[in-house]
């Protein structure tokens, strides 16, 4: 996503959400236009999905709105703030959801996506995973290990930052690699595209 405010702002998400509460700026996003059109596409009435990485809730907006009117995403953010203080990611993104008339699509599960009282809440049966968390080879693992188990057949998993974009080739993360060694090999899923860093692979029958 192109920032419409100066670059900035991004690093100071508590002036950007009184900016927000204020209609004066948009959240911020890590995606381009092109992923998150990616992200439309592929969430399109789709029934039961989840986001690990949830950040302001651009992304999860997009995949909200796409979705069937009974389904649900659940958010997996830890949105770390100080005692008695909410994160000004999550007052953005809970805001936005607010404003887009999704809340009902919404739950949150606030915590790691490792942590396995939020594992335990992961429902089975996801027909959509978008992977946007720890984008460390480690952290990966983590969620792939988790997500695997739980899509049904047919069933579609977004992960950003798993390719390097020509235009920035300094995004050399843990997390590429990690889906060249495992991922990519997995026979029990099929590459469907490429959007600038994300892929998208299917489960297979």
């Amino acid at each position: 996503m192109k920032n419409s405010h100066p670059d900035w702002l991004y690093t100071r998400p508590r002036i950007l959400n009184i900016l927000h509460s204020l209609r004066l700026a948009e959240p911020h996003s890590q995606m381009i236009k092109e992923e998150m059109d990616c992200l439309q596409k592929y969430a399109r009435e789709k029934k039961q999905a989840v986001e690990i990485g949830t950040y302001m809730g651009v992304s999860a907006t997009i995949i909200a709105n796409a979705m069937a009117n009974d389904g649900m995403l659940y958010c997996i953010d830890p949105f770390e703030a100080a005692p008695g203080k909410l994160n000004p990611g999550f007052k953005m993104a809970a805001r936005l959801f607010k404003r887009n008339k999704i809340m009902g699509k919404i739950k949150f599960l606030l915590g790691y996506s490792n942590d396995k009282k939020i594992i335990e809440q992961i429902p089975d049966q996801l027909d959509f995973i978008l992977i946007d968390g720890d984008h460390s080879y480690k952290g990966l693992e983590n969620d792939w290990q988790i997500v695997k188990s739980k899509v049904v057949t047919g069933g579609i998993i977004c992960l950003h930052d798993t390719t390097i974009p020509a235009k920035e080739p300094y995004r050399d993360f843990g997390s590429v690699k990690y889906f060249n060694d495992i991922i990519i090999h997995d026979k029990d899923f099929e590459v469907l595209e490429t959007a600038y860093s994300m892929n998208v692979i299917v489960k297979k029958a």
